[in-house]
C-alpha cells in the first residue's frame, strides 16, 4: 500500500509525497509546503471562532506565496485545498458576503454624510441647505426650489455668505458681489469650490464659467451640497478641544491666537 506518515499534531495519517526526480531545493520547498498544508488542515478541523482564523492567517499567506512562486496557484480555478487556505484570509471561493444596505441619506444625521451622498437635484439641495441655513431670507419673490431649478450666480454667493455667517467657514470670502467684473465673479465662485474641496479632501467637478452661463445646473447644485457638508465639517472641527485636533491644526490655531 501507499506509505503514510503521521501528523505530529493529530496523529492523522497523510500520504508521503514522492519528490524523487527533482532538485533537492525544489523537493525541500515541496516538503515544507506539504507540512504547512497538514498544519492548516488540522487547524481548520478545530477552528471554532475567528481568533483561530487570525492565528492561521500569516501561515496561509506564506503558503499562497509559495504556491505562486512554484506556479501552482490558480485563483480562477481553485482546488479544494487552495480554497481552504484562502478561507483563512477571508477570500474563499471569491464570492463576498452581501453588505448591509446603507440607510437613505435623509434618515441619517447630516454629520454622517459623505461626498458620495450628495446628488444633483433641486429637492436634494434644498434639503441639505436647510440643515445648515434658513433659505427664506434669500429671495422674497421666488421660492428656494424655483431658484435651485437654475441657480443664478449671485444666489450661489448669497448661500455661501449665509453659510459663512452661520458656521465661520470661508472667513476670507468677500460679501461684495463683483457685478462689474466677470473675472472677479469667476474667481469668487472658484474660491467657494476650492475651499469646499480642500475641507472635504475631495475633487469637485465644477467650472464657475458654467454658472455664469446658466449651464451644468446639476454640478452647481452638487457644489452647494458639498459646500454645506464642508461647512459642517469645519464647524465640528473648530468646536473640538485643541488636544483632539491634528497637530497641523493645533499649530495653525495657536499662530492665529498669537497674531
Amino acid at each position: 500500500g501507499d506509505l503514510k506518515e503521521e501528523s505530529p499534531d493529530t496523529g492523522d495519517a497523510s500520504p508521503i509525497v514522492d519528490h524523487s526526480g527533482v532538485s533537492p531545493l525544489y523537493a525541500q520547498v515541496l516538503k515544507d509546503i506539504d507540512s504547512i498544508l497538514i498544519l492548516i488542515q488540522n487547524q481548520a478541523r478545530i477552528k471554532v471562532d475567528s481568533n483561530m482564523s487570525g492565528e492561521a492567517q500569516p501561515v496561509a499567506e506564506l503558503v499562497l506565496q509559495g504556491l505562486g512562486l512554484l506556479g501552482l496557484a490558480n485563483p480562477t480555478a481553485m482546488s479544494p485545498d487552495e480554497e481552504l487556505i484562502r478561507s483563512f484570509l477571508g477570500e474563499g471561493s471569491g464570492t463576498e458576503a452581501p453588505k448591509a444596505p446603507k440607510a437613505p441619506r435623509e434618515s441619517r444625521p447630516i454629520q454622517e454624510w459623505s461626498v458620495e451622498d450628495v446628488d444633483e437635484s433641486p429637492e436634494g439641495t434644498e434639503f441639505v441647505l436647510k440643515q445648515v441655513i434658513s433659505l427664506e431670507t434669500l429671495n422674497k419673490k421666488r421660492t428656494a426650489l424655483e431658484l435651485l431649478a437654475r441657480p443664478p450666480p449671485k444666489f450661489v454667493h448669497d448661500v455661501a455668505i449665509l453659510i459663512q455667517e452661520k458656521t465661520g467657514f470661508m472667513q476670507a470670502m468677500s460679501h461684495e458681489w463683483p457685478e462689474q467684473s466677470r473675472d472677479a465673479r469667476i474667481e469668487l465662485l472658484q474660491y467657494i469650490a476650492d475651499s469646499s474641496s480642500s475641507c472635504l479632501g475631495a475633487r469637485i467637478d465644477f467650472d464657475p464659467s458654467d454658472v455664469l452661463k446658466g449651464k451644468e445646473v446639476g454640478k452647481t447644485l452638487r457644489l452647494l451640497q458639498l459646500l454645506s457638508l464642508a461647512s459642517i465639517k469645519f464647524s465640528a472641527q473648530r468646536e473640538k478641544p485643541m488636544l483632539d485636533r491634528p497637530l497641523s491644526l493645533q499649530r495653525k490655531a495657536s499662530k492665529t491666537r498669537l497674531d
